[in-house]
Order: structure tokens, then sequence, then C-alpha cells
């Protein structure tokens, strides 16, 4: 039998197993594990790990369309190494487009690619009605926490690690070190401009529960061209008026306000840097080996105190889950 690990309970010494089962349904409880401590038996628990690994392995052996494709293309080291345009090249030369919405537009089109610049769209169950699935946009995330960019005290202990890291996705993408230092700036204002924007992540749970905006695609595109209009279009949706009664679904409506103003305000040069910059920052794990150190030695180095570094195939069985 598989013992499932309560590790909020392996803490509370005074939980039996009857509260367990009182707690949980019958066949949960007869799973849990209650006297576990996660200090003691970590390790017989965390074999399951192991058995996770062994499963992924035999999936990517299975050459599944897809997973197999992902997988030999990350293992491709020979292609990724040389420098030179960053994956999604035809999306990455249009960035070279002449408007703001343009740009935005490929921005749009990059989260069907995992990379999420200013909105997240997502699909999960319609919370009016749970019988259904719906359509969600969500805030994107930033590089960084989002407190780091807010608090200047912690901002001042990742600074200079950040603005290298900038420099060397985009000097390994091509451009000279003039251009990649000149850029740090336009990048970092823009995001804290940006963590000002975002809900903190207590107003976002907060909305997740109490607050549900459905809209038509017509009028979220109209009253969010920039953001929403730009996402639904981007996947193929129709925003005219009276042309479908399909509706996304919008927590808190302040974000999307606030992220309106902050791109109509940027010039088209600052978001062009920005889509950029984001292309390669979320690609880079699974770049050439000198995209992977520069990310490693920020978020796993400097920000996690990781000292191992995992092996090319630990990288490209891991990533995929971002897509899902």
């Amino acid at each position: 039998m598989v013992n499932i690990l309560a590790s909020v309970g392996a803490t509370l010494t005074a939980t039996t197993a009857a509260d367990f089962a009182t707690t949980f349904p019958r066949e949960m409880a007869d799973l849990i594990d209650p006297t576990a401590d996660l200090c003691q038996d970590f390790y017989q628990y965390a074999v399951i790990g192991a058995k996770n690994t062994d499963i992924v392995k035999a999936l990517i052996a299975t050459k599944k369309p897809k997973v197999a494709e992902f997988y030999n293309a990350c293992m491709d080291v020979a292609t990724t190494t040389p420098r030179g345009p960053p994956p999604h090249s035809r999306l990455y030369g249009h960035l070279h487009r002449h408007s703001i919405e343009a740009i935005l537009g490929i921005a749009a089109k990059l989260s069907s690619k995992g990379v999420d610049v200013i909105v997240q769209p997502y699909v999960m169950a319609n919370q009016g009605d749970v019988t259904t699935n719906a359509l969600y946009a969500f805030q994107a995330d930033l590089p960084l926490d989002q407190s780091f960019f807010e608090d200047a005290a912690k901002w001042a202990t990742i600074e200079a690690s950040y603005r290298e890291y900038i420099s060397s996705l985009l000097t390994l993408a091509g451009q000279s070190a003039t251009d990649a230092k000149a850029v740090e700036d336009v990048i970092i204002t823009f995001q804290k401009k940006f963590a000002n924007v975002l809900l903190t992540k207590v107003e976002l749970m907060e909305a997740e529960v109490t607050k549900y905006n459905p809209l038509t695609y017509a009028d979220a595109a109209k009253k969010y061209p920039l953001t929403v209009g730009l996402q639904l279009q981007a996947h193929g949706f129709n925003v005219c008026k009276g042309c479908s009664a399909d509706k996304v679904v919008l927590y808190d409506l302040e974000f999307f306000d606030r992220a309106q103003v902050l791109l109509k305000a940027n010039p088209m040069a600052t978001l062009k840097t920005l889509v950029e910059f984001m292309l390669l920052h979320v690609n880079s794990p699974q770049l050439s080996a000198d995209f992977v150190m520069a990310n490693r030695k920020l978020f796993e180095k400097k920000i996690k105190g990781v000292i191992t570094q995992p092996s090319r195939e630990r990288v490209c069985r891991t990533r995929p889950s971002g897509y899902s």
C-alpha cells in the first residue's frame, strides 16, 4: 500500500488516526500515516520522488508526440549552443514591427509558448458553474518575486546580480555588450512599475474568493484592448460585437485598468525590449549551456543558495511541466 505523508498533521503529535478518519474521506484516511514525522522519516517517504523520476523516464522513452519533441530539442545541445536568435525565432523577428499593438500582439502569442509578459490566460473550473470550464485571464508573474521590486532593502541585495543576468541573456542572444548594458535600466524601470500594478499575493487570494467578472470576448476586448483583447485575438477568439456569447473571466478589474494605463504610457522601444528579455528569460533553462549557467547563477545560486548543478537530462525532464 502507498502511504500518504500528511505533512501538516505530522507536526501535530496529538492527532490520532481516528481524527484523520473523521477529517478525510475514508478511502484517503486509510492511506495516511498520521505518525509520520517529516524530520525523522524524510528519506522513507522521499523515495516517491525517485519513483516519479522513473515514471517520467519511461514516458519519455515511449517517444510520445510533443513530450519527446520537447525533450529531444532540449537535449540537442549541438543546436542550442551557437549564439543567435532565441527560440520561436519567427515571432522574435516580428518584434521589429512598428506599433505598440503589434509588439503586444507578439507578447500575447508567446503566452501559448509559456512566455507570459503581461497577462496569463488559463482554462480551469468555472467559479460560476463548477460543472464547466472557463477561460480566465490572470496577471503575469515577474522574473523575481514582487517584493524584490517593491522593497528597497531587498532590491539592494539582488540588483547587481539581476543586472548581470539581463546583460548576459541579451549578449548571448547576439546583442553587443554595450547595447545589452544600456537596456538594463529600461527593463528594470518597467518591471518596478509593473510590480506596483500587480495585485499583492494577499489581494490576489482575496480576489479569487470574492471577485468574479465574466465578460464577453467583445466587451473584454473593448474595455482592455492591449491586455485581454490582444490575448483573445492571439488565441483565435472572435472579439467582434455579437459574434460570440462566450466569456472570459477576470478576477480584479483594477489590475487590468492599471495595466492598460502602464502599457499606453510606455514607448514601443521599451515594450519591445521587455518582450525580448522575457522570451529569453523563460527559455534560458533549456537553451545552451551559457544560457543555463546565467539562469542558474541568479535563481539557483544567488537566490536559493543551491550549489550542485542538475544534469542536462534532469533539466529537460522537469521543464515540460511548466507548459502543462
